[in-house]
């Protein structure tokens, strides 16, 4: 926000100058400052995103589009352009099947990842069934050894 707010002074003291302005006259430069780093390293929707917040994403997008779509079909409506008409509507077209195929690949992310817990919990039950066997033929082990050597050994009197 800073660095914007730098390039805009920055940018009017160049028109300052550019229209015979005095230099004092101008606002005094911001020292710039590095840029906050926005965290999406996959870009749109990244892996810090949950599902449902990437499909909110994808609606909010998809909802501005269309508003925008909106907006030059009401221009070309109000110019009589057939030609801009034409042109929205096929934009129109391309933007609703471009969401719905994301909204097909956020779908089949989903169906993968419930597919994925689904493994896990089955691996998770099956070791845990591993588990329940050993200690149950450990102790089987150790009561027929406590069996045997109760034979062995004889009855003290």
């Amino acid at each position: 926000m800073e660095r914007v707010s730098s390039l805009v002074m920055a940018g009017a003291l160049a028109l300052s100058l550019a229209q015979g302005a005095r230099a004092e006259d101008a606002p005094a430069a911001v020292p710039a400052k590095a840029p906050e780093r926005v965290t999406e390293p996959c870009g749109e929707g990244g892996p810090e995103l949950t599902p449902v917040e990437r499909a909110e994403k994808e609606r909010q997008k998809h909802s501005a589009r269309l508003t925008k779509l909106d907006q030059l079909e009401q221009v070309g409506k109000d110019s009589a352009n057939q030609a801009l008409l034409a042109s929205v509507a096929r934009m129109r077209d391309k933007e609703n099947a471009r969401h719905e195929r994301v909204l097909a690949r956020l779908e089949s992310m989903q169906v993968q990842r419930d597919q994925k817990l689904e493994q896990r919990q089955e691996r998770r039950e099956e070791k845990a069934e591993r588990r329940k066997d050993r200690r149950e033929a450990r102790a089987e082990k150790r009561a027929k050894g406590k069996a045997a050597n109760d034979q062995a050994a004889p009855a003290s009197p």
